[in-house]
Formats: structure tokens, C-alpha cells, sequence
């Protein structure tokens, strides 16, 4: 039986401001935090994977290659990146294959491996709720996993509505949320304290 058609979106389009240095070429796990993401995406089951570049687009574009052996690569700049995240996400989801039974919408700086990304699509793939989010003892982590049926939510949210937040949180009945044993799902790289606590993190998991 073949797996249904998920589509990642990776958000890439950010200035990085608060970290000092841009986040798309973080060095991570011997390469670019951006290559990294990519590639993890790469090693699984999802048919495309849509990166959203906005500051530096041209520069950042470099890092990519032209074809992906396993997704569709799609790259899109987003001109609209300064005026907030959800504008990210809405150029991306107008980008996604009409194939695509689901979305996930993953932060860059929030870096997955592809076998949590793959658990995720798996444990969405079983149908259980529209939404499927990774928890890890007590604390929600990330990505959110989305079905199409939401996606017109995905095109109604704003800044000032908390983005994606508001969706997610519309009904708790929606969202499932899948245990995972290991804090790598609750990763974010917001600061330069963050990164060296996630680079600690990632050094004992190995």
C-alpha cells in the first residue's frame, strides 16, 4: 500500500536577529544547520520538502542542492519574511503538491532527525487526529504535523493571532500527541545560550 503524499515546509526565511549570526549556517552535525534539515527530510518517507528563504535568500540558495534522491525539492522566497513567521508558513503551503494529504511545518532552527520526523509522519499516517504534535515529559515539542482539512485554517492565521498557535489550539480533541523518549523533539534555537545547550544535547545523545 502506498504512503500518502506528506509535505514538509521548512522555514529558512528568518534575519536571525536574536542569535547574532544566521541561523542557515549554524554549523550542526558537520554540515549547515540548513543542510542538516534537508537532509534529515531527505531520509524519509515525505514527498517534498518546500524551504521558505527570505533574508539572504540568493546566498542561502547556494547551501541547497539542485535535486533531492527522495523528495521533490521545491525552494521559495518569501519577500514578505520581515513582517513575521506566518507569512513563511502561507507561502509555503501555497507552494504544496495538491497530492499532499498533510503538512508539516518545520522551523529551521529547530532541528529533527529523520527518524523523529518519520515517526511523526507514521503515527499522523494511522489517521487518529488532524493534528499530531511530539511530546517529551510533560512539554509539547515540534513539528506539528497538519491534514489538509486545516488547511484553510493555515491560510486564515496572522501574527497577531499566535500563527500556527491558533490552530492548533482551537480544539484540543484534534491534536494527538505522540511520547517521545528523547528531549531532541523540544530543540530550539532562539540564542547563542540555546545553541550551545542544544550542541551539549546532541554530544550525549550520540
Amino acid at each position: 500500500m502506498a504512503k500518502p503524499f506528506i509535505s514538509v515546509i521548512l522555514l529558512a526565511a528568518g534575519e536571525s536577529s536574536r542569535m547574532g549570526e544566521p541561523k542557515q549556517t549554524l554549523s550542526w552535525e558537520g554540515t549547515t544547520l540548513l543542510q542538516y534539515q534537508v537532509s534529515q527530510v531527505a531520509g524519509t518517507t515525505a514527498g517534498e520538502v518546500i524551504v521558505v528563504l527570505g533574508y539572504n535568500a540568493k546566498e542561502f540558495s547556494e547551501l541547497l542542492p539542485a535535486v533531492l534522491a527522495g523528495p521533490i525539492l521545491k525552494v521559495v522566497v518569501n519577500r514578505n519574511y520581515q513582517e513575521g513567521k506566518t507569512t513563511s508558513v502561507k507561502a509555503g503551503l501555497a507552494n504544496v503538491d495538491s497530492r499532499s494529504r498533510a503538512v508539516i511545518v518545520l522551523a529551521m532552527d529547530s532541528p529533527r532527525t529523520s527518524d523523529i520526523l518519520q515517526r511523526l509522519i507514521d503515527c499522523h499516517g494511522e489517521g487518529k487526529a488532524p493534528v499530531t504534535m511530539p511530546y517529551h515529559r510533560g512539554r509539547e515539542g515540534h513539528p506539528p504535523t497538519i491534514s489538509r482539512a486545516l488547511f484553510p485554517e493555515i491560510r486564515d492565521i496572522s501574527e497577531e493571532k499566535r500563527g500556527l498557535r491558533e490552530v492548533i489550539e482551537r480544539d484540543p480533541r484534534r491534536v494527538r500527541l505522540v511520547e517521545f523518549g528523547t528531549p531532541l523533539v523540544l530543540i530550539n534555537l532562539n540564542s547563542p545560550q540555546d545553541y550551545k545547550r542544544a550542541l551539549g544535547l546532541v554530544s550525549t545523545a550520540h
